[in-house]
């Protein structure tokens, strides 16, 4: 009896839920390019790991609207002092950027990255447009051991 029971209530229960563990996880397309196209890495200070940095290429999310320039949005974050790197930091195959825009926390690509938190610094940096397929994005700093990110451009 007890038996009959409980599967009479699993079968009750089970029938009333139309979502999955997936239900969730609904992305637009946007999204979607953004977690293809995001690549991390870390930061250290000579052994130790002193931070992380993410980068979007934002050419491969909004193909429309970036396309003349090799745009990313750069986010960081450091342990100790947050400000003590700037996009300057930063080279495409040994070039530096052309243009620096500093975003606030909450900005219009905070939606891409899932992270949104005033201990990390955000950047959308343009380099000159790359012939290359295979990109190199860089962080160098002489307090810091640099770190390599490899994006391929997208070949739709």
């Amino acid at each position: 009896m007890k038996f009959l029971a409980s599967i009479l209530f699993i079968l009750f229960f089970s029938a009333c839920s139309h979502q999955n563990g997936f239900s969730k996880f609904d992305l637009t397309l946007d999204q979607e390019r953004a977690i293809d196209s995001l690549q991390s890495g870390k930061i250290y200070d000579r052994k130790d790991a002193a931070g992380i940095f993410a980068a979007i290429h934002l050419n491969e999310v909004y193909p429309q609207e970036f396309y003349k320039q090799e745009t990313f949005l750069v986010y960081f974050y450091l342990k100790e002092d947050a400000t003590a790197l700037s996009a300057n930091c930063f080279y495409l195959n040994k070039q530096a950027p052309l243009e620096i825009e500093t975003l606030p926390p909450l900005n219009r690509f905070s939606h891409l990255s899932g992270v949104e938190n005033e201990w990390n610094q955000y950047f959308v940096i343009s380099f000159a447009l790359q012939q290359e397929d295979k990109m190199l994005l860089k962080l160098e700093d002489e307090r810091f051991s640099s770190s390599t990110l490899l994006f391929r451009k997208n070949e739709e």
